[in-house]
């Protein structure tokens, strides 16, 4: 410890120092030159080939001047989506054009999804913001089935016949009829738990 050196310096300064400028200053550390702009970063991005956060996750360290996390550190940083090339005119339009394509990929999780986007550079990188009525993950993959009751208003009929009257004895009603969604906020005019088992 330096400051066991020298008697007049005290062991945890910025208690002593009403204005204390911050360990960088006080110990005359530099930071680490990072690119000024985010348009700089996004070139190096594109000479490492990186074309989403995942792969950048990965890659980021090759080059020292790229920021761990660019939406941190520019102010003006326009998204995911343009920094990484994915300019949105050139994406699906419609959420279930975007669900094919992923489909046909493979792509059967939100994990496999954010893995598998540079195979298809007009998927949304993220899917649930770019679509106004994106419905949820398991139906934007495929993984919920397609013959759920059609409103809440149905679904909570139904399981209020089942004797549900809370989140737990919901997913006990689910077991007994297949038509009910795992998660019932799927419907776009959900109005919460008690209202949809008929509490309020």
């Amino acid at each position: 410890k330096i400051f066991r050196n020298d008697p007049k310096l005290p062991a945890h300064p910025r208690r002593v120092y009403s204005d204390y400028p911050g360990d960088a200053i006080f110990f005359l550390r530099k930071k680490k030159k990072k690119y000024a702009t985010w348009q700089e970063a996004q070139v190096a991005v594109f000479q490492l080939g990186v074309s989403s956060m995942l792969d950048y996750m990965k890659s980021y360290k090759q080059d020292e001047l790229l920021p761990a996390l660019p939406r941190s550190a520019y102010l003006d940083y326009p998204g995911d989506t343009v920094f990484f090339g994915r300019q949105i005119k050139d994406l699906y339009p419609t959420w279930q054009e975007a669900s094919a394509a992923a489909k046909k990929l493979g792509l059967d999780s939100a994990k496999k999804y954010r893995e598998g986007l540079s195979k298809d550079l007009r998927l949304p990188s993220t899917p649930e913001e770019k679509y106004s009525d994106f419905p949820s993950w398991a139906i934007f993959l495929g993984k919920e089935k397609k013959d759920l009751y059609a409103t809440w208003q149905e679904a909570g009929t139904a399981a209020v016949k089942l004797g549900a009257t809370n989140t737990s004895s919901y997913l006990e009603a689910r077991k007994k009829d297949p038509r009910l969604p795992k998660l019932p906020h799927r419907y776009k005019d959900y109005p919460g738990m008690e209202v949809f088992l008929g509490k309020l």
